[in-house]
């Protein structure tokens, strides 16, 4: 992380069943993430329903640079940064 200006994808860990909240909350923010979901058909004893769920539970991505990133954290859903060799994970585009 050399240049603080450089934007890359990282993955972030939110609190359980708070993906697609956050990842709402963030894109009215002005965020580029991703959350990919899936509608799954879900039974209970009385009743079936189609249910759309995160397809990574617990995890969302973001497109960010240092700054973004740091801004990010401070969301009250967002857990931690996902991190590789104690830095934060890039994923590659």
């Amino acid at each position: 992380m050399d240049n603080p200006q450089r934007t890359y994808w990282t993955a972030f860990y939110t609190k359980p069943r708070n993906e697609k909240k956050a990842a709402e909350r963030l894109v009215s923010r002005g965020y580029e993430v991703y959350c990919p979901t899936r509608t799954v058909l879900k039974q209970w004893s009385d009743r079936k329903k189609k249910v759309i769920e995160p397809v990574f539970r617990s995890y969302l991505f973001a497109k960010v640079d240092e700054v973004s990133r740091l801004e990010i954290l401070s969301d009250t859903s967002i857990v931690s940064n996902v991190r590789w060799l104690g830095k934060p994970a890039v994923i590659r585009d």
